[in-house]
């Protein structure tokens, strides 16, 4: 005999279901960034090449090839590419809602759906559905949608079954290093330990468990460890006050500073200050020349950037890579002063040495100079750089006003040996010379990029592509290797080169490489060497 239920048996709950509303693509150029955006919907964020950081509710996160993120409205997004580095993204915009309850929240959705960065294996099946997804997006019709939209449910419930409470501990270690990367950056800032244990989607105890097995330390440790370093390097330097130092540490106040700095180093930060009277000892890496200019001379740097330094760094010590302990123990010295892409274990390498600090390798000249100018007291320095400089600059356009028309376009290229690729730049490095300093005009190409991308620098092109780029004057630094000299000779000796109206006009100039330099003493140099290469 058949049996049919009288009553149909209803679901606990009503499901939750996901309607897909657009798809974006976002391609970053180096060091490019995008605008702040507002989200009024719920986002998928898909990487999938190239690095960067993104920007969620004002915290920077890194950004890596096969990251997945989901957010939710009334988040503040932004995203910025690396430099030498080209930035995919997909963004998949979504609604949610329950069938039958208007009363959907928020709430509701995040009760299922993490937020934030979520894992999603094997990420070749979200690379295929948010590519084609995209490449559908003008015709489909409403079977087709209807398929994408189902689809996008058994994507969302591969999240779902992914990303519940238990993470394996590959996983969960990756995410407590992230946030370990962001104490780097932030730690002058209010920091929550239980907010990071949330965003590395784990509990406090597992973070704080796993945290010690990632570092050796607990996470308040390893915080105040970070911001007790930061202040030794501010003590050594004259005319720093207390409550300054302590603020700019991420102390709330200069008495829970002093207290906890003596508890650490053995000794009031009066005291370490005392001790450290004499003129402090500076080991640098990259910013040697901002260094000096400061009227400061290190006592090591980088051999390879000490090098093209000579004249002006003689005496100091250079230091081959790899770093060795040893010989910067050596050095003895009082500060080490790093940029910001030193990997965490070679800055804890660093850190035992002496008190280290880095600075944002992606910062504008004058930023970077007056930051390291704070931190070593000689802020009148670095102001009268920028003022002398930018005089120079208005001179040196004075000097080239009867051999430069007015509009005249330029470009600067540079050829990279290691890449093997043709570079062009942006406003910055070379191209601060010439659009900041100079006034050229770029050529439509490049100031469209500039104008898209604040922070675009350079980007590689296709040597094909040359012609699009250049400008009334053409400038190109080269390295003196063989590879590249080889290159050169095919080049200049090309049809594509000879072709261009800046070649035929006698306005295309070959520079030395480490004219692609970004640093006060080579911006300087080339004001110089332009009215050499122009006004003769």
């Amino acid at each position: 005999m058949n049996h049919t239920d009288q009553h149909p048996t209803p679901f606990p709950y009503r499901p939750l279901l996901f309607h897909l509303s657009a798809v974006q693509f976002t391609s970053l150029l180096s060091g490019a960034r995008t605008d702040k955006m507002l989200l009024s919907t719920y986002c998928l964020l898909t990487t999938m090449k190239g690095q960067g950081t993104i920007s969620i509710d004002g915290v920077r996160r890194p950004l890596l090839p096969g990251q997945c993120f989901v957010l939710v409205p009334g988040m503040i997004i932004e995203l910025e590419s690396a430099e030498s580095n080209v930035l995919d993204a997909y963004r998949v915009y979504f609604e949610a809602d329950t069938p039958g309850d208007s009363s959907c929240t928020r709430g509701t959705v995040e009760e299922l759906l993490c937020t934030g960065e979520v894992r999603f294996q094997p990420f070749w099946r979200m690379a295929e559905f948010v590519e084609q997804l995209y490449r559908n997006r003008h015709h489909n019709g409403a079977l087709e949608s209807f398929k994408s939209n189902v689809r996008f449910q058994e994507i969302v419930a591969s999240l779902l079954e992914q990303n519940r409470p238990g993470v394996s501990r590959e996983d969960a270690a990756q995410a407590v290093n992230r946030t370990i990367a962001y104490m780097h950056r932030s730690y002058h800032e209010e920091i929550s330990i239980e907010q990071m244990a949330q965003d590395a989607g784990i509990s406090r105890w597992q973070y704080n468990a796993l945290f010690k097995s990632l570092t050796g330390t607990t996470p308040i440790d390893y915080l105040t460890e970070l911001r007790i370093n930061r202040a030794k390097a501010l003590l050594v330097m004259p005319g720093q006050q207390l409550k300054d130092i302590a603020a700019r540490a991420g102390f709330r106040d200069e008495y829970y500073f002093s207290r906890r700095f003596k508890q650490t180093v053995g000794m009031s930060p009066k005291h370490y200050a005392h001790s450290n009277m004499s003129e402090p000892r500076i080991l640098t890496l990259q910013y040697l020349a901002e260094v000096l200019s400061l009227g400061i001379k290190p006592v090591g740097t980088y051999q390879a950037l000490l090098d093209r330094f000579q004249a002006e760094a003689d005496g100091v010590q250079g230091i081959e890579e790899p770093f060795e302990t040893e010989t910067m123990l050596k050095l003895k010295p009082d500060l080490i002063i790093l940029p910001s892409f030193i990997p965490r274990q070679q800055f804890k390498q660093f850190a035992k040495v002496a008190p280290a600090v880095q600075f944002d390798w992606f910062d504008d000249i004058n930023d970077r100079l007056t930051k390291i100018g704070e931190l070593l007291g000689r802020q009148k320095e670095a102001k009268r750089w920028i003022e002398s400089y930018e005089a120079k600059a208005e001179r040196t356009r004075e000097l080239l006003a009867s051999h430069v028309r007015a509009g005249e376009t330029a470009t600067a290229f540079i050829y990279d040996t290691s890449h093997r690729k043709l570079f062009v730049y942006g406003a910055h490095n070379f191209g601060y010379t010439l659009y900041r300093a100079l006034h050229f005009a770029p050529p439509e190409k490049v100031k469209s990029l500039i104008g898209k991308h604040k922070t675009f620098r350079w980007t590689a092109i296709e040597l094909e592509a040359i012609g699009d780029y250049a400008g009334d004057r053409v400038f190109l630094a080269l390295p003196s290797d063989e590879l590249a000299l080889e290159w050169a000779r095919n080049m200049l000796n090309s049809k594509l080169w000879r072709s261009l109206p800046a070649v035929r006009n006698g306005r295309a100039y070959i520079v030395e490489h480490k004219w692609g330099l970004y640093d006060p003493i080579t911006l300087e140099s080339h004001l110089d060497e332009m009215v050499r290469l122009l006004a003769t």
